[in-house]
């Protein structure tokens, strides 16, 4: 009797793992705000590192604007580089971008299994409700 208990007990909470939904947060997931925060200081670092090669170029606006300015004037200037601390800002930022990215992809992934987990659930309690 007592090794017919513990072998339904045993089953019962198998079956409840198998079908648990588990889903832990990433480890390096970061809040809107982190990452907002993260992008405004990389703008201000750009705009500290590129100061002199914008003042060079003559550009002026800000944001895009003023970097669609610097690469027109690049290619017209063929001898015109960036410094290297423009050039490694510049490159931060297209690695925070795919960063981001990335993220966005898993979270969007994570949303679709969960969604399958629900339909899954939803057909089963339907199966139950079809068998009573």
């Amino acid at each position: 009797m007592k090794k017919l208990l513990l072998t339904i007990t045993v089953l019962v909470l198998s079956s409840t793992i198998a079908y648990a939904d588990i889903a832990a947060p990433p480890a390096t997931a970061k809040s809107k705000e982190d990452i907002k925060e993260e992008i405004r200081s990389h703008i201000e670092q750009v705009k500290t590192a590129c100061a002199a090669d914008v003042a060079t170029t003559g550009c002026t606006g800000e944001g895009r604007e003023m970097m669609k300015c610097v690469r027109e004037y690049k290619k017209k200037n063929k001898d015109f580089k960036l410094n290297e601390d423009c050039h490694s800002a510049m490159k931060s930022g297209r690695e925070l971008k795919k960063e981001r990215k990335m993220a966005r992809k898993e979270h969007k992934k994570g949303k679709k299994h969960d969604d399958k987990n629900d339909d899954d659930k939803n057909d089963d309690d339907k199966n139950e409700e079809d068998k009573k």
